[in-house]
Formats: structure tokens, C-alpha cells, sequence
């Protein structure tokens, strides 16, 4: 029987498991919204030229 308070070996693997994949999907995350920013600012540029071509 184990105390009370005490944390297994085990437990404890599983939550840093936890926040590793937490951790992990937030950076792709991040990394996903700037790739995509960057994709929109490029086209944004393209139009605000093209726009500027008609006049």
C-alpha cells in the first residue's frame, strides 16, 4: 500500500507526457498562425500592387 501523498514513478511519466504534447501541439500552433501570416502579407502586397498598376 502506498502513502498517502506519495507520487509513483509512473504518474509522474505520464504527466510530463501530458505537457510535452501540450507544450508541442501550442508550438505547432504558433507555428502554423506565422506561416500562414506570412502568406497573407505576401498576398496582400501583391494586391496592393496590383490595385496600384490600375490607376
Amino acid at each position: 500500500m502506498t502513502e498517502p501523498g506519495f507520487v509513483s514513478s509512473s504518474t509522474l511519466q505520464f504527466l510530463f507526457a501530458g505537457y510535452a504534447v501540450i507544450w508541442a501541439a501550442l508550438f505547432g500552433y504558433i507555428w502554423f498562425l506565422a506561416r500562414r501570416q506570412r502568406r497573407l502579407e505576401a498576398e496582400l502586397k501583391r494586391l496592393e500592387r496590383a490595385v496600384s498598376e490600375e490607376r
